[in-house]
């Protein structure tokens, strides 16, 4: 099925900047997606989508060609683009990478935090349980990124942009399957306090622990909706090694 996006879907976005079109494009092709609004599988249509979005077909083909590499499209010669289906073995690996990666990025920070930085981490989580509350989870999203920013920013730039990559795409298999219902459970918001206060103990292995514990329970969560039967073997070798670490 060919996706054509519903004027009143496309109401709702705000108007692209001609300045900044691809970018704009490609926010809101992101936006549709994780949403629901375009499926996984569906077919994309340039045609279409230029119509909706006002734009011409180059900024658009730009667009699409930038969340290839995000992952969320798949593109093959001489075919239309299409909505990446996820799949579990592709879900296990992203979150056992950015599990490892946070792990990582957490301990080499650490030693760095301030007060401020955690006084802003206690700030961030207290938004996001209003956010839960108020059922907002645009605004969830980025509380919740700029808590896990704040314990990871002490890493390189390098390592920043590789985790936050990570983020992005295991974002789309979240908002897919489970509409981000888990991150209104008092579980979630419970792995976020035990990352906080490993932090404020200055106690690396409780806050890598913490890490592992909310990253794991997620992905593990995700994966009882792809695919009840697959054995988490690659996530589950991921949090041993961190516990690992910490002794």
């Amino acid at each position: 099925m060919v996706h054509v996006m519903s004027d009143e879907a496309a109401s709702l976005m705000p108007p692209i900047d001609a300045r900044h079109s691809v970018a704009g494009v490609r926010d809101r092709l992101r936006a549709a997606i994780m949403s629901g609004e375009m499926s996984p599988g569906q077919i994309l249509s340039q045609v279409d989508l230029a119509r909706s979005f006002g734009v011409s077909r180059t900024p658009l083909r730009e667009a699409l060609r930038m969340l290839q590499e995000e992952g969320l499209i798949t593109a093959e010669l001489n075919k239309r683009s299409r909505v990446a289906t996820p799949n579990a073995d592709e879900l296990e690996l992203i979150y056992s990478t950015r599990l490892l990666l946070s792990a990582l990025a957490t301990a080499i920070t650490l030693p760095l935090m301030t007060r401020a930085d955690l006084a802003a981490m206690a700030s961030a989580m207290a938004a996001m349980k209003e956010a839960g509350e108020r059922n907002d989870m645009a605004a969830w999203r980025r509380s919740d990124w700029m808590f896990h920013h704040i314990h990871m920013r002490g890493a390189s730039a390098s390592l920043q942009r590789d985790v936050a990559s990570l983020f992005e795409r295991a974002s789309q298999y979240r908002a897919i399957w489970l509409r981000d219902e888990p991150h209104r459970q008092p579980l979630i918001l419970a792995d976020h306090e035990c990352i906080l206060r490993g932090c404020q103990a200055r106690d690396a292995s409780a806050a890598v622990r913490g890490v592992t514990q909310h990253l794991s329970r997620i992905a593990l969560a995700i994966l009882a909706y792809i695919d009840p039967a697959h054995e988490a073997v690659t996530l589950r070798k991921a949090v041993r090694m961190t516990d690992a670490s910490q002794h």
